[in-house]
């Protein structure tokens, strides 16, 4: 018995070198997909999230313009909606003014008879509108940008006005 305890070889520094490399390649290989995956997740958030932002500020225009009975295109870069919506069901002599604007911090927002602006999205670089097929059709384009990934949405409605 003590003979083969002192035959017994304890593994070299090499030896367990080679163990720690191949341990260290294994779990890299398995930890590496979790990693690109969780990347992966993180860019297809920041995309929905914009998506969404986008969304809404074009759902607000949409509708408020479909509502509309007149418009007015302004700004450097006619980033500036003016709306004139008149509630013929309520009271057919009361209207509203509500402005759309993109700010330089990226947010639209939107003011109801000179109030307070609300934010309606962020994360917005272009708003434009445009008149120019006519004073009663309003085109508009929003294009959003967020860590790398753009998102783009355009509309035209047309305004009370022509549907009535």
């Amino acid at each position: 018995m003590k003979n083969l305890l002192i035959n017994k070889k304890a593994m070299t520094l090499p030896e367990l070198i080679i163990v720690i490399v191949l341990i260290t390649i294994v779990i890299g290989a398995a930890i590496m997909p979790y990693i690109m995956q969780q990347d992966m997740l993180k860019k297809q958030m920041a995309l929905s999230k914009l998506r969404d932002e986008v969304s809404v500020a074009l759902a607000y225009i949409e509708k408020d313009a479909f509502c509309a009975s007149s418009a007015t295109v302004s700004g450097t870069s006619d980033e500036t909606l003016a709306l004139t919506i008149t509630d013929f069901t309520a009271n057919p002599f009361a209207s509203s003014s509500i402005v759309y604007t993109l700010d330089a911090s990226g947010d639209i927002t939107r003011t109801v008879d000179g109030g307070t602006a609300t934010t309606v999205a962020s994360k917005i670089t272009t708003l434009t509108f445009d008149d120019t097929t006519g004073a009663n059709y309003i085109g508009i384009d929003i294009i959003g940008v967020d860590k790398g990934q753009t998102v783009s949405m355009d509309f035209g409605v047309a305004l009370r006005a022509v549907r009535a």
